[in-house]
C-alpha cells in the first residue's frame, strides 16, 4: 500500500480503508509537524495542531479536489490549525 499515489490514497480513505488512513498519517506527519513546530511556541502545541489538522482533513476529505496536490491541501489545513492552537495556548498562558 505505500506505493499508492495521493489520489489513490484519498480514494482508499474515502472507501473506509483504515490502512489508508494510517498511511496518510505516516506519509505526511513529518512534514506537517515541521510546519506546525515553526508556528507553535510549544512542542506539545505543534503535536496537538498536527493531530487536529489530520482530524479536520479526514472530516473534509470529500472536499479535497482530485486535481489539486494533497500535500498542499494538508499544509494549508495544518498552518491554519497551528495558528489557532498557538493563539489558544497563548490566551490560556496569559490568563495564568
Amino acid at each position: 500500500m505505500p506505493s499508492l499515489t495521493d489520489q489513490e490514497l484519498v480514494a482508499a480513505c474515502l472507501a473506509g480503508r483504515e490502512s489508508a488512513y494510517a498511511l496518510l498519517v505516516e506519509r505526511y506527519t513529518p512534514r506537517l509537524h515541521r510546519i506546525a513546530a515553526r508556528i507553535c511556541r510549544h512542542p506539545q502545541d505543534a503535536e496537538d495542531a498536527v493531530q487536529e489538522a489530520f482530524l479536520q482533513a479526514v472530516r473534509d476529505l470529500r472536499k479535497c479536489k482530485p486535481t489539486a496536490p494533497l500535500e498542499a491541501w494538508l499544509v494549508t489545513i495544518t498552518v491554519r490549525t497551528a495558528q489557532k492552537v498557538d493563539q489558544r495556548s497563548n490566551r490560556v498562558a496569559s490568563r495564568s
